[in-house]
């Protein structure tokens, strides 16, 4: 064993085959001012892999390349299921921390975090994608999930690719919230700001790709859009479809939002029954065929059920007036060919049916709620 300083690329622990060089089966342990060349399908640094807890690695100021053949760099943890190091083991490795250290030319990542309670990578430089066989690689996989340890930090990290199929960070799984911080790393060349960091939600801070501030995904806006008002909808004895009541125009979503969800509403001032005997709905909605209110792109295209009933909803003694109320619909109408971007969508009732003619919904407007994100 040599020791190359700070001189990064000097191999200080080398091999050619598929065996981790160094593996870690105990608490407290420091590595530093080495460099790590693996010329294999193998591991540079795992923790375990023994059924254990292992606490306060540190490791830093090292140099970690995989010359397009080495799996991964450094392994913080692991799970049965990861399909990363020794998987048959479950290692838990609180309070890690990679600091100050190079990697390069890994076939599948950098470091693979599933570790918490204060775990940080921090002020690395990750060089993804210049080498064959490397790829598809990922700068880090953080892996840890709702039921992990909280509190992992990724920090004032520098990651460059010259391939559009690396990743930079990949959030693999679903961190609760307040568990994970990303923040201050920069993104050079990549494709766009999921292939820099895969999740963006509320634990994303501050990071940016090239000079751009990156932008918080997975946050939905919601807005509202309405139709004009319509003096009144009149449902008969006779089933008959309500063709055309109203369309609402969706207008004004930004640039590069993607409508995740969509339902549709109905709101009106009164009811009344003007025959002389009572009256309600007659027969409940029954899909994609009857007694329901549906929406289409106005192109036109498909419609889809939106508003569903049930048979005697509705019910008025004959010659009543009731106040109005807002109709929500409980169908998801978001995606291809339904809800899906600034256009114009046309409402129809189809097959509408009552007990009695002149079942009259007064003073209507039609709208959507659109949920998007950006």
């Amino acid at each position: 064993m040599q020791s190359s300083g700070h001189q990064w690329g000097f191999p200080s622990i080398h091999t050619h085959g598929t065996e981790t060089l160094i593996t870690i089966n105990a608490h407290e342990v420091e590595i530093a001012y080495l460099g790590f060349h693996q010329q294999g399908a193998g591991h540079c640094i795992e923790i375990g892999p023994q059924d254990n807890a292992w606490w306060r690695t540190h490791i830093h100021d090292c140099y970690f390349g995989g010359n397009g053949t080495a799996l991964w760099g450094i392994v913080l943890g692991n799970t049965n299921t990861s399909g990363v190091g020794s998987e048959s083991h479950v290692v838990d490795a609180p309070c890690s921390i990679v600091e100050d250290c190079y990697f390069g030319f890994f076939v599948a990542g950098c470091v693979f975090m599933n570790c918490g309670y204060g775990s940080v990578v921090r002020r690395c430089t990750f060089n993804l994608g210049y080498v064959a066989g490397s790829t598809a690689c990922e700068g880090i996989r953080y892996y840890t999930n709702t039921a992990s340890r909280p509190f992992g930090y990724i920090l004032d990290n520098r990651f460059s690719t010259a391939t559009s199929t690396t990743l930079g960070i990949n959030v693999a799984q679903t961190p609760s919230a307040g568990y994970l911080m990303i923040d201050g790393n920069r993104f050079v060349n990549f494709t766009d700001d999921d292939t820099c960091c895969s999740k963006r939600t509320g634990y994303f801070g501050v990071n940016y790709n090239n000079d751009v501030q990156m932008t918080v995904s997975d946050i939905l806006h919601s807005m509202d859009f309405w139709s004009d008002p319509v003096e009144e909808v009149s449902v008969d004895g006779d089933a008959g479809t309500l063709a055309a009541m109203a369309t609402v125009t969706v207008a004004d979503l930004p640039t590069g939002a993607t409508i995740v969800r969509a339902i549709a509403m109905m709101k009106f001032r009164s009811i009344e029954n003007t025959n002389a005997a009572a009256n309600k709905l007659d027969g409940a909605t029954v899909d994609n065929t009857s007694q329901v209110i549906q929406v289409a792109d106005d192109t036109p295209g498909t419609y889809y059920d939106a508003i569903k009933f049930v048979d005697d909803q509705f019910g008025l003694a004959g010659s009543t007036r009731e106040g109005g109320d807002v109709l929500i619909g409980s169908v998801d109408i978001a995606g291809a060919g339904k809800v899906d971007a600034n256009d114009g969508y046309i409402f129809r009732w189809l097959l509408s049916n009552a007990d009695q003619d002149d079942l009259n919904f007064n003073d209507v407007q039609f709208g959507l709620r659109i949920w998007y994100s950006v």
